[in-house]
Parts: C-alpha cells; sequence; structure tokens
C-alpha cells in the first residue's frame, strides 16, 4: 500500500501467497505437462482423506472455455507433506 501524505490512499495491491504444496504443484505441471502459468490456475481443496497431502486441483484454461462439462486437461494433483513432491494424479489426458 501506498499513501501521498494527508491526501490519502494513490495505490494498493493484493499478492496471492502461494505455499510450498502449490509450488511443488506448480513444478509438476511444467515438467511432466509443459504448461506454462498462463495457461492454468491452482485451486487448494485442503487435506487428502487420509490427512497425508494436500489436494490441489489445477484447471486447464482451455477446460474453462470449453462448452461441454469434464475434465478435459485438467488434473488433481496430491502433494504429500512428507516429501513435499506429488506423489498421485487424477484425471486429464
Amino acid at each position: 500500500m501506498t499513501r501521498a501524505g494527508a491526501t490519502g490512499l494513490i495505490r494498493t495491491g493484493i499478492r496471492a501467497q502461494t505455499t510450498p504444496y502449490e509450488s511443488a504443484a506448480v513444478q509438476y505441471v511444467s515438467k511432466t505437462k509443459g504448461w506454462k502459468p498462463g495457461e492454468y490456475r491452482v485451486e487448494n481443496r485442503g487435506l487428502s482423506a487420509d490427512g497425508q497431502s494436500d489436494v490441489l486441483v489445477v484447471i486447464h484454461i482451455e477446460d474453462e472455455r470449453g462448452l461441454r462439462p469434464g475434465a478435459g486437461r485438467s488434473v488433481e494433483l496430491y502433494v504429500d507433506h512428507a516429501t513435499g513432491q506429488v506423489n498421485k494424479e487424477l484425471g486429464g489426458q
């Protein structure tokens, strides 16, 4: 946030914080799928049922533009808390 004396607020910005698990997902899709950051977005869905992993959904931009519902290229990734690495991938083509 930037202020200009007593005149008030000039500019503000919000940055998304990424977790180590989201960083692992970004590295994974870059390496295994060849996706660039502008081609997808990551949603954190919380803990897996066993509590050992964070579940992240990586949604490819083409899937959001599609006329028909379905997973398409998007994937669900499980990032293991012990290793910090993706240990399971579901969906995608």
